[in-house]
């Protein structure tokens, strides 16, 4: 398991901590783990709604081989950033559009 950030992070009104079932995760692999939330006071809002922010590196080396025999060895590296979000929770705890104080996952 991975606890994002290394721990819980605390707000005024709360901590929220996410734990992930693995450090790494593939192309189109779905992100899976639990989300912890525990408020002290009323905070506004409905729903939770996460966003998840990575980075991708990819090396590979490529050796070209010419007629005069030749042969050209070039390192790669390459870095994509991405960026997804998703709604993972909608709570029923909410009066006057305040969640009210508890421990949610």
């Amino acid at each position: 398991l991975l606890i994002m950030g290394g721990g819980a992070s605390t707000y005024a009104e709360g901590s929220i901590l996410v734990i992930l079932e693995k450090s790494h995760y593939f192309h189109n692999e779905a992100v899976q783990g639990i989300v912890y939330l525990h408020l002290t006071a009323s905070y506004p809002g409905s729903q939770l709604q996460i966003t998840l922010k990575g980075e991708e590196e990819t090396e590979w080396k490529e050796i070209r081989h010419y007629g005069d025999g030749e042969e050209v060895t070039e390192n790669a590296e390459e870095t994509d950033s991405y960026k997804a979000g998703a709604m993972l929770l909608q709570f029923d705890e909410v009066v006057d559009g305040y969640l009210q104080p508890g421990s949610y996952h």
